[in-house]
């Protein structure tokens, strides 16, 4: 779920299920390339869920200079063809941070 916005302004929740592809970048010349079929998909009707690494970054101009490679891929989004609208959980407390010593 991910919380969009409504066409009158009010925050919503959206549930994305059954992904029709999911795309991940896990070097910087597969970022690029998956910007633009995110961008196809998405002007031609589908949804992309999805993130970009701060590590990407040099993707976009090799003078960037950023941190040493993470666990995550650069880039990961998922594309679907449709969503449902979702009710959020209003009632659930967001867990408490763990306290390390």
């Amino acid at each position: 779920m991910i919380q969009g916005v409504t066409e009158w302004g009010q925050p919503d929740w959206l549930r994305f299920e059954n992904p029709i592809t999911i795309l991940v970048a896990r070097s910087l010349d597969e970022v690029r390339p998956i910007l633009r079929a995110v961008e196809s998909a998405t002007e031609n009707g589908q949804w992309a869920v999805g993130f970009i690494c701060y590590e990407a970054a040099s993707a976009f101009d090799a003078a960037m200079e950023t941190h040493g490679p993470s666990h995550l891929p650069l880039a990961w989004f998922a594309l679907f063809d449709t969503f449902s609208p979702a009710t959020a959980l209003a009632n659930t407390a967001a867990p408490s941070p763990s306290r390390h010593r």
